[in-house]
């Protein structure tokens, strides 16, 4: 299981507030993951540089096409990553009791999705980095 996962920029925003450590969405990740698959949005796990090979045996596990989006560098740009962000929130605030602390993920994919909105007005890459 993991224990946190990052949002990482490419370049620094100017006062950006920090993405901290996600626990919650690392916790549930191969939920949110499954779920992300579901409702026809990229999965979390495809945006990490780092999680390459748990989202390839996640994929494989599931029956997923485990087609990445992104650049061959590991960075992601970050438009396609806040649909997957909004989809999850969505879903999470509409079916909280299928996770544990819902209000945790859902307040940490608000973070996500803060610094994503910033990062594509200005034109950042980014990828998430799962410990």
């Amino acid at each position: 299981m993991s224990e946190a996962i990052y949002l990482v920029l490419e370049e620094e925003l100017e006062e950006a507030m920090e993405s901290g450590e996600a626990k919650s969405i690392a916790r549930a990740l191969k939920q949110l993951d499954r779920t992300a698959v579901e409702i026809g949005v990229t999965s979390l796990s495809a945006f990490s540089d780092g999680g390459e090979e748990e989202y390839e045996e996640l994929a494989e596990l599931e029956g997923w096409d485990s087609h990445r989006s992104g650049s061959d560098d590991g960075w992601y740009e970050a438009n396609e990553a806040l649909e997957t962000v909004r989809a999850l929130h969505g879903y999470v605030e509409s079916d909280p009791e299928m996770f544990r602390k819902p209000k945790s993920i859902m307040s940490e994919l608000e973070q996500f999705e803060t610094i994503l909105e910033r990062a594509a007005a200005e034109g950042i890459r980014f990828k998430f980095e799962i410990d």
